[in-house]
């Protein structure tokens, strides 16, 4: 069954929750066993709101393989991205990307790899 962007109504009185072990045929009323970038909260379904574009631009127009949160001792965060050769910290305050922090001579990051950044 193709999704649409057309919601479809399968409570009158609200939805109670999510079943998704069941036949489609045997949800009780209230119940629906998909649903997609929604919210089932109180009863009404609300889609979500998604993700907050903090910048206006391409960072850096490079492919982004993994980010954190860095905070210093006096409580400033900055977001850090690993990109394929080198790491950017992007500065949520001012909305600006420092220079690239390269990684050592002959050391990348592939698409295949996994990656974690912590504090």
């Amino acid at each position: 069954m193709a999704l649409s962007n057309q919601y479809m109504v399968e409570a009158e009185n609200g939805f109670i929750g999510m079943q998704s072990r069941l036949n489609p045929l045997q949800l009780e009323p209230g119940y629906v066993q998909l649903s997609q970038n929604m919210r089932l909260d109180l009863g009404i379904a609300i889609t979500r709101k998604g993700q907050k574009r903090l910048t206006t631009v391409d960072i850096t127009g490079l492919p982004i393989y993994g980010s954190g949160v860095y905070s210093t001792a006096a409580g400033v965060e900055y977001i850090v991205m690993a990109m394929a050769s080198a790491i950017y910290v992007y500065n949520t305050a001012t909305l600006t990307v420092g220079s690239a922090i390269n990684y050592p001579t002959g050391r990348t990051i592939a698409v295949t790899d996994k990656v974690d950044l912590v504090q």
